[in-house]
């Protein structure tokens, strides 16, 4: 796999695995987004950190999260490398990462549904825009008619689907 499809995949799976690093990109971020100047530093990240979990851990520890969740975000492309203040950035996602992904959360229970997720609106993907990069995946076949999507899948799951297009 090329960069920057391994790049996404694995925010994605770092997304899955730790809720903490969900709310952050999936929230607080996008929620940066909506101000005039959308951008991150460490305080505003740090200050997001001590209101999340008020109480729950010291200072220190506040501090480690919040740099690890900059360093995260920074290597999946949503925020600009290690001058603060960050710019938010929408990474690249290829078809590929995107057909892998969708055929993943087929087998795993999460927040939301296939097209409305903290997963794929971390990354951008949302809406009409969505639904047009979902049109065009390898090994899915996507239609919406108003409120109601329906998904054809080339493979009965994600090794089937791999093994003929990885």
């Amino acid at each position: 796999m090329d960069l920057a499809t391994r790049q996404v995949i694995c925010h994605w799976h770092l997304q899955v695995a730790d809720p903490l690093y969900r709310r952050f990109t999936a929230r607080f971020l996008l929620d940066r987004r909506s101000l005039s100047e959308p951008r991150v530093d460490r305080d505003s990240a740090l200050r997001w950190v001590r209101a999340e979990f008020p109480g729950r851990w010291s200072e220190s520890t506040c501090v480690q999260f919040a740099s690890k969740l900059l360093s995260a975000a920074s290597e999946a492309g949503l925020i600009s490398a290690k001058k603060d203040p960050r710019s938010l950035l929408w990474p690249k996602v290829p078809d590929l990462a995107l057909a892998y992904f969708m055929y993943f959360l087929r087998e795993i229970r999460f927040e939301g549904t296939l097209t409305d997720n903290p997963y794929l609106a971390s990354v951008g993907l949302e809406g009409g825009f969505l639904d047009q990069r979902l049109k065009n995946l390898p090994g899915i076949t996507f239609h919406r008619m108003a409120q109601l999507t329906d998904f054809e899948w080339a493979a009965p799951d994600l090794v089937s689907w791999a093994e003929v297009t990885l």
